[in-house]
């Protein structure tokens, strides 16, 4: 697939540089993310990127870092970081971009996701842009490959040691702008989200043998929507999860001090 376009899409974004930023598009461009909805079109995808450094609360100049890339099929996925200005000061954004890709290797379509209080001061969410369909149904465990499965598992059950056994020794999560690398930390934060009733619709899953790339809505009324990635260490166990959704990690007393 070769350049990661949705990188070179992320630097274009931040630049405010329309003509780079629709470079990567096969035909129009189709791109969606919490700040703007889902836009179309030359013209308003035009208006979208001379807005966007802004709107983010980015300086002029300031430049996106590059931490993670996925390819998958007709899927690509830039993590990375940019740095903003907002309520809570100086802050690296963790930031995700996905890209289904047309045969061409441009990009058919791109969604962003990040999360939101950095910039507003307020936790937010990202209403999914994906039609609902017919053959929409909740994610089961068996639906992931390998440990993830038993990582999937675990967590439905609220299963607190079963949930710890999946991650490796090294293990970490990245979830809003905390980096949990202590078992003591990524205990804290599971034991908090355990109790929050919710059913997730898996819109894309794609797994490359170590990384797999997941996209979801909540079921029901309020379609939230979010990413995460979850890439397998050397043993085997989950190494890394980075999470792009609305859970604040602020609220669990226990990681203050992530």
């Amino acid at each position: 697939m070769g350049e990661n376009l949705e990188f070179k899409l992320a630097e274009a974004l931040f630049a405010a540089d329309v003509e780079a930023a629709s470079s990567v598009f096969e035909g129009e461009p189709n791109l969606a993310s919490n700040r703007i909805g889902s836009v179309r079109g030359a013209a308003a995808f035009a208006q979208a990127v001379k807005d966007w450094p802004a709107s983010f609360k980015v300086a002029v100049g300031e430049k996106p870092k590059l931490l993670h890339e996925t390819v998958i099929d007709n899927l690509s996925t830039a993590e990375f970081t940019v740095r903003v200005q907002g309520p809570l000061g100086s802050v690296d954004l963790p930031v995700a971009i996905i890209g289904e890709r047309a045969d061409s290797g441009l990009i058919k379509e791109a969604r962003v996701y990040y999360f939101e209080k950095p910039i507003t001061g307020q936790i937010g969410s990202r209403l999914s842009s994906f039609p609902r369909q017919a053959s929409d149904r909740v994610g089961q465990a068996e639906d992931m490959p390998g440990i993830n499965a038993e990582y999937f598992r675990a967590i439905s059950k609220w299963d607190i040691e079963k949930t710890m056994a999946v991650f490796g020794r090294q293990a970490y999560v990245d979830i809003g702008v905390k980096h949990l690398d202590t078992p003591e930390k990524i205990r804290a934060l599971y034991l908090a989200m355990f109790g929050i009733e919710f059913q997730l619709i898996f819109k894309t899953l794609a797994f490359d043998g170590k990384t797999m790339i997941l996209e979801w809505e909540l079921a029901g009324e309020h379609r939230e929507s979010g990413l995460a990635a979850y890439q397998a260490d050397e043993e085997g166990k989950i190494g890394g999860i980075r999470m792009y959704d609305v859970f604040d990690p602020d609220m669990v007393p226990a990681l203050a001090d992530a």
